[in-house]
């Protein structure tokens, strides 16, 4: 069931990778909707600014995690925050 990280994930990927909202689902994988190893880089920058959250560049890497996945470890990451300014002191 789509949750409010994955409606937020949506708009980022409509707006700012300029990908159709038809196309999106939750059971869509960033391969299903050709979302490259640098696309998806440029989604997790985005989520990073956005909500103050740090990803493992492996995680923005795998092609087999589906949207609704995606948006749960989003919101797991929301949820502890790690303090980006302790990690890159």
């Amino acid at each position: 069931m789509p949750t409010a990280m994955y409606d937020v994930l949506v708009t980022k990927l409509t707006t700012d990778l300029g990908i159709e909202e038809k196309d999106i689902r939750p059971d869509a994988t960033f391969a299903d909707l050709e979302i490259d190893s640098l696309a998806a880089l440029e989604l997790g920058v985005i989520l990073e600014e956005d909500l103050g959250i740090k990803f493992d560049l492996d995680e923005l890497r795998r092609q087999d995690m589906t949207l609704e996945q995606f948006a749960g470890h989003v919101d797991g990451l929301v949820a502890g925050r790690r303090p980006q300014a302790a990690e890159t002191s």
